[in-house]
C-alpha cells in the first residue's frame, strides 16, 4: 500500500475545498479585471472564505486597489492584507 489519502477521503475533502477554490477562482478574476495593478508577486490565501494577501506591490495605491477588489467578490467574509510597497528607491 503506497503511503497518502486514500481515495474516498481525498474527494471528500476536494468535496470541502471546492467552494473555497471557486472563492480563490473569482478573486483572481476580479483582480484581473478590475485593476490595472501588476499582480505577479500577489498572491492569495483563502481559508474559511477569509482571504489573506501577501506579496509585494509597488505603491499604496496598488495595495489598496487590491483590498477593495478582492473585499468586492461576493462570499469574502474577510480580507487580511499583508501586502507590501516596494521601496523603489531602494533599488535604484
Amino acid at each position: 500500500m503506497h503511503g497518502g489519502m486514500n481515495e474516498e477521503l481525498w474527494l471528500s475533502h476536494a468535496e470541502e475545498m471546492r467552494p473555497q477554490l471557486d472563492l480563490l477562482d473569482r478573486i483572481w478574476d476580479e483582480l484581473h479585471w478590475a485593476t490595472d495593478t501588476d499582480t505577479a508577486d500577489v498572491y492569495v490565501w483563502v481559508d474559511d472564505f477569509v482571504a489573506t494577501l501577501t506579496g509585494t506591490v509597488r505603491s499604496s495605491r496598488a495595495r489598496i486597489a487590491i483590498e477593495q477588489a478582492t473585499e468586492r467578490v461576493h462570499g469574502v467574509h474577510r480580507v487580511i492584507n499583508q501586502l507590501a510597497v516596494e521601496d523603489l528607491q531602494a533599488v535604484r
